[in-house]
């Protein structure tokens, strides 16, 4: 599964709904044959980040990249 651009608002932050919103995503991967979920996050994002591996225990696995044409 891949998550790309998961965002909660900022006046909704810390009330746990992406977390709610992820381990939902997690289970419904688990029952529909998913090896592992996967998800983007800007680089700028360091709390998300934080969130991501701290509380749900995502590894940081590799960098994507892109170019303005």
């Amino acid at each position: 599964m891949f998550v790309y651009d998961l965002v909660t608002d900022e006046k909704y932050r810390s009330r746990g709904y992406g977390e709610k919103l992820l381990q939902y995503l997690h289970q419904w991967g688990k029952e529909n044959g998913a090896h592992y979920i996967a998800l983007e996050s800007g680089i700028q994002r360091t709390s998300a980040h934080r969130f991501y591996e701290d509380q749900l225990g995502y590894e940081k696995w590799c960098y994507s990249f892109r170019k303005t044409l």
